[in-house]
C-alpha cells in the first residue's frame, strides 16, 4: 500500500522487479525499465546529480525499488533500492550477454499485451538465473520462447515442432526436457532461427 512521503506533493511506492533496460536520458538522468511480478512493466527515472548515483541497479538485477510519484503525473522517481539478486556474471560472456538482451527486448516489446504478469516474471527470472550460472544462452532462449508461446496459446508444439527435421526435433526435445540451469552447449542455432521465423510469421508476438 502506498505511503505518503514527507513531501506534500509526492506519494512513496515500493516496486519489486527485474531490470530489463537502463538508458541515459540526455544530461538529466537515467531511465530504468523493470518488470514486476504484480504490475508488469514499470518505468523509473533517476535524476542526475542525486546522491548515490554511482550505486545504481544494473541490467538483469532483481531489485526492490523505493520510488516517489507525483500526484499530478505518472512519472516514478527512483529514490533508493535494495539489491535482491545480481546476475552480473552474464556480462562476462559476450554471447550470453547478447542473448540475455534479446530476452529482455522480447519482454519489453510484448509486456503491454500480457494478461498474466506473474508467470512471465518467473520465466524471466529462470532464464537470467540459468544464463548467469553458465547454462547455454541459446538453449535457454529457445526454452523461454517455447514456454512463452505455449502460455500465450500458440500451437508451437503442434505446428512448429512438427515442421523440424528429425535432428532438430531431437535437439528441441532435449532442451525442453532439461532444467534450464543444466542446459549445455549444443548446435541449437538452426532451431532458434527457425523458431524465431515461425513466431514472426505465425503469431502477433514482436521479436524485432
Amino acid at each position: 500500500m502506498p505511503l505518503f512521503s514527507l513531501l506534500t506533493n509526492r506519494v512513496a511506492e515500493s516496486i519489486t522487479g527485474i531490470v530489463l533496460d537502463k538508458s541515459l536520458r540526455g544530461e538529466s538522468g537515467i531511465l530504468f525499465k523493470i518488470f514486476s511480478e504484480e504490475e508488469g512493466l514499470r518505468v523509473l527515472y533517476k535524476r542526475a546529480g542525486q546522491k548515490k548515483t554511482s550505486h545504481l541497479p544494473d541490467l538483469f538485477d532483481e531489485i526492490c525499488a523505493e520510488c516517489e510519484k507525483s500526484k499530478t503525473g505518472d512519472m516514478l522517481f527512483l529514490k533508493d533500492f535494495e539489491l535482491l539478486k545480481s546476475h552480473s556474471e552474464i556480462a562476462n560472456n559476450y554471447d550470453s550477454f547478447k542473448t540475455a538482451c534479446e530476452i529482455s527486448k522480447c519482454a519489453l516489446k510484448n509486456a503491454a499485451y500480457l494478461e498474466e504478469f506473474s508467470k512471465f516474471h518467473k520465466m524471466l527470472v529462470a532464464s537470467f538465473e540459468a544464463i548467469n550460472s553458465g547454462a547455454d544462452a541459446q538453449c535457454v532462449f529457445i526454452k523461454y520462447l517455447y514456454v512463452f508461446m505455449r502460455s500465450e496459446g500458440y500451437p508451437i508444439k503442434e505446428d512448429f515442432a512438427a515442421s523440424l527435421t528429425l535432428g532438430e526435433f531431437e535437439t528441441l526435445k532435449e532442451i525442453l526436457s532439461t532444467p534450464a540451469l543444466q542446459l549445455k552447449s549444443k548446435d541449437a542455432e538452426p532451431v532458434l532461427k527457425k523458431m524465431q521465423n515461425w513466431i514472426i510469421s505465425n503469431t502477433s508476438v514482436i521479436l524485432d
